[in-house]
């Protein structure tokens, strides 16, 4: 007697037209493949060997647990990291002792070491440095007023830079000079560009003046 045979014509007329549906008959088939594979996925995926040979012995922590101190001398009762203890000099002294490890020698908790990983070895880095932008308001003596993230361009132990004179610590050729006079003068002027180099010469800027038009009052 066949106790799998379905007797009901209605389950059967469902099955035959489920059948009929190849592409949800195929689906269904291959759903129940990955489950059946998924149910034995430790053999495939697992950071513990299938089969460890240690002295003789035979050994299976894949399905069983050892505790550290079955294969390492004086070691505690924690679980044991295998592949550390297959790259030991005292299991690779003994010819006879092996691990068998699944096609994937790891698992979804393992933290993998950086050298181990194979695609890649070597990291380029490409560093470029990052111009610090700030600007600076001055009087005619060139004492700062007003600043805003200029501090990049002067030594570290200035608190503030307000009343700070700017021509101590850059040096400003004539042309530039010039420059800033017109302006405080209040005639029209070119834009500028200059490169500064700071005093003592440890820092290099790019300054630059924008274009300036007279206006009804001089700039103070």
């Amino acid at each position: 007697m066949n106790i799998f045979k379905i007797t009901d014509p209605i389950t059967r007329k469902r099955l035959a037209r489920f059948r009929s549906i190849k592409r949800a008959y195929v689906s269904f088939w291959m759903l129940t493949m990955l489950y059946l594979i998924s149910l034995g996925a430790e053999l495939l995926c697992n950071d513990r060997p299938l089969y460890v040979r240690y002295e003789g012995k035979s050994y299976l922590p894949a399905f069983k647990f050892y505790p550290k101190s079955t294969f390492v001398p004086g070691g505690d009762e924690t679980r044991p990291d295998y592949k550390s203890i297959a790259q030991s000099q005292a299991f690779i002294a003994n010819a006879d002792n092996r691990m068998v490890f699944a096609p994937i020698r790891f698992s979804p908790l393992e933290s993998v070491e950086p050298e181990s990983l194979q695609t890649e070895k070597r990291v380029t880095l490409k560093l470029r440095p990052i111009p610090h932008v700030g600007n600076v308001n001055i009087s005619r003596d060139f004492v700062i007023r007003k600043s805003r993230e200029a501090e990049h361009f002067f030594p570290n132990d200035l608190t503030s830079l307000q009343s700070v004179k700017l021509t101590q610590h850059w040096g400003l050729n004539e042309e530039l000079k010039v420059a800033i006079a017109k302006r405080f003068r209040n005639e029209d002027a070119d834009p500028m560009n200059v490169s500064l180099t700071s005093s003592p010469g440890e820092l290099r800027a790019e300054l630059s003046l924008s274009m300036y038009k007279a206006r009804s009052r001089p700039p103070q």
